[in-house]
């Protein structure tokens, strides 16, 4: 058995994946009682993500480091999600999954998780913006 030293921040990580869990249950219920009936399925998906990252996290598996990269997988596929239909204000939620990464990941991670999505993601949004006469093709 761990001790309580070793224990408290895996506690304390499981106490925030469980309220980020609950905040995007919140999340969809809003979808629900906004009637936006198709906007329902990814943060009701999410949140069961979530709820298995916490319960992961409180596990004394040897893998539970997964747990970290489910919650980043989270962030990252609703802010992509999400800001695809933003019109304007976009840049503060762009923002979210790099400090994310680096809040649950080691540096060196981070920054390569960062780098690699970051240059894909600059890839895709700029893929909109080119004109339809554009030489090469859009694989974003």
């Amino acid at each position: 058995m761990p001790s309580e030293e070793k224990l408290w921040p895996s506690r304390l990580f499981a106490l925030v994946y469980a309220a980020g869990a609950v905040l995007m249950g919140g999340y969809a219920l809003w979808h629900y009682l906004m009637g936006d009936y198709g906007q329902i399925t990814l943060p009701a998906l999410l949140t069961l993500l979530l709820a298995g990252a916490t319960l992961l996290r409180l596990s004394h598996h040897p893998q539970r480091y997964l747990s970290a990269y489910l919650v980043l997988i989270s962030a990252y596929l609703l802010i992509a999600v999400e800001v695809a239909q933003l019109e304007g204000g976009a840049g503060l939620w762009l923002g979210l999954p790099p400090v994310l990464a680096f809040l649950v990941l080691p540096p060196g991670s981070a920054i390569l998780l960062n780098v690699l999505l970051g240059g894909c993601g600059w890839c895709c949004w700029s893929a909109r913006s080119r004109p339809a006469s554009w030489p090469w093709p859009t694989w974003c």
